[in-house]
């Protein structure tokens, strides 16, 4: 094999996979806009409800604290 036949092998492998992500890429999207579309429904479907907490029978069981430190 000459490089000459590498390089057009290469470039040949080069072209299926950019297809094959393209192919990809197109049905990512198409299932990410079924995803979206489910909740959207939900969405519409929800009713917003406030609830204020009462002071009178709470009891803290746990508190906590969580951080990220900046690098």
């Amino acid at each position: 094999m000459n490089s000459g036949q590498g390089i057009e092998q290469a470039q040949e492998k080069f072209d299926a996979i950019k297809t094959q992500l393209e192919d990809l890429k197109i049905e990512l999207e198409g299932q990410l806009s079924t995803i979206s579309g489910r909740y959207d429904v939900m969405k519409d479907n929800m009713i917003e409800t406030e609830v204020r907490p009462t002071t009178t029978n709470t009891t803290i069981h746990l508190v906590g604290l969580a951080w990220v430190p900046k690098d």
